[in-house]
């Protein structure tokens, strides 16, 4: 082989290594991403459930017949800090979403609870985590998006595809 086909083959060579390297770090870089936001999530979902049984002696005091929806909520958060699985617990997080947001129509029943500072302060504190929860999710599924796309689009594909990495999912909660 001539030294002058030497050279080219070489560069091409070279360039295909860098750019899989470049590849395969950048999905690294998304993967571990993914993790941070998975990570953020689980603190914020620990937080609300350390709130939830603050919240509901506040709140058990001013309601009797509702019982009902206070207990499902404490059984969720009971449920949802036993699991350990990510699907169940996503689950789990958007029931007990869709049971707490249920508790602002029972406070417009009882004015007096409405009006308790601490009643209010813990309010605050769950719509701030809840608001943070939403930022996060936000935030995971723009990743996830980023990588799946990295994983799924072509030349990237054929780098992930070595490395087996497979798509992850969006995190869905039904309004």
């Amino acid at each position: 082989m001539s030294s002058s086909l030497l050279l080219p083959i070489t560069v091409v060579l070279l360039t295909i290594i860098l750019w899989g390297i470049y590849t395969y770090n950048k999905l690294i870089a998304r993967q571990n991403k993914l993790e941070q936001c998975e990570s953020g999530i689980s603190v914020a979902l620990k937080q609300r459930s350390d709130m939830i049984p603050a919240l509901v002696s506040s709140v058990k005091g001013y309601v009797g017949y509702e019982n009902n929806l206070l207990k499902k909520i404490t059984e969720l958060r009971s449920l949802a800090a036993e699991t350990m699985r990510k699907e169940e617990k996503q689950g789990l997080d958007t029931a007990l979403s869709q049971e707490l947001s249920k508790l602002p129509i029972l406070v417009e029943k009882y004015p007096l609870l409405k009006a308790d500072t601490q009643f209010l302060k813990l309010e605050n504190s769950i719509e701030e985590v809840e608001d943070r929860l939403q930022a996060i999710r936000r935030t995971y599924n723009a990743a996830a998006v980023s990588y799946n796309n990295t994983i799924r689009m072509f030349p990237s594909n054929i780098v992930a595809s070595l490395a087996k990495h497979k798509p992850v999912q969006l995190i869905q909660i039904p309004e």
